[in-house]
């Protein structure tokens, strides 16, 4: 075959099987609607279930918001119960404590006999004590339970309740503050500390305000000293601090 019929057949066979621009730009949107449909189906399906689950948690965290209030509505409720039975066990313990003073009130804590004393001695001893001290009291009155021996001068104090001696002891800073100032003070029952001063009669009922006592006595804040002993430690009632608060819904949040 001459060269000439040959390329000739052969741009003959290029051009019937070569594609149209017309023909690639019909497949290429075959191919671009079928990727779009693709797509848009996946995206269709997992937006559809990313609904459903936000839909599910938002119902959940509603449920849980609900029980939240009302764990905090009955939390409440407990923290008012628990102050109400603390204030009343402490006033229980106040009033116990008064009751054991006034039962105590007849008798008498013999501290430092001397030594000179033999113990077969002691009632003897005492029954003159007491004559000498209260004369217009019959001897044969006088009930002896017992008598403690130590070093110093003779000593007599009245017989107290445990929480009382306690409560006392808490207060001992602020006592001796007092006594080395020369500011007068008293014992009271039920439980106070009666302080005149500047001619006006200042009251503490609770260890636990003795700070805030010695302010309005103008006195230094020095009184540490044998403090502590809270409501807590004095009477077994839980001490205020430590008590529980209440909870709003904020702060569970």
């Amino acid at each position: 075959m001459a060269p000439q019929l040959l390329l000739r057949s052969l741009m003959i066979q290029h051009q019937s099987s070569a594609v149209t621009s017309q023909e690639l730009q019909t497949q290429l949107e075959q191919l671009y609607s079928k990727i779009s449909a693709t797509v848009t189906a996946a995206v269709g399906k997992a937006v559809t279930t990313l609904q459903a689950d936000i839909t599910d948690l938002g119902q959940r965290t509603a449920q849980l918001e609900t029980r939240m209030t009302e764990a905090v509505h009955q939390h409440n409720v407990l923290v008012d119960e628990f102050d109400r039975l603390s204030n009343d066990f402490y006033s229980t313990q106040l009033h116990l404590e008064d009751m054991e003073n006034r039962d105590r009130r007849q008798n008498l804590r013999i501290k430092v006999i001397p030594n000179n004393i033999m113990a077969a001695e002691l009632p003897a001893y005492l029954q003159e004590l007491f004559q000498t001290i209260a004369p217009a009291i019959p001897i044969g009155d006088w009930r002896l339970d017992r008598a403690h021996r130590a070093l110093g001068q003779l000593q007599i104090y009245s017989d107290l309740a445990p929480s009382t001696l306690a409560k006392r002891r808490a207060l001992k800073g602020l006592t001796m503050q007092l006594r080395e100032i020369g500011i007068r003070y008293k014992w009271g029952f039920p439980f106070k500390l009666m302080v005149s001063h500047n001619d006006k009669t200042f009251l503490l009922h609770d260890p636990d305000e003795m700070a805030a006592f010695a302010k309005k006595l103008g006195l230094t804040d020095n009184t540490d000293q044998g403090a502590g002993k809270t409501r807590e430690t004095i009477s077994s009632a839980p001490q205020k601090n430590g008590t529980p608060t209440k909870a709003n819904k904020s702060t569970t949040a």
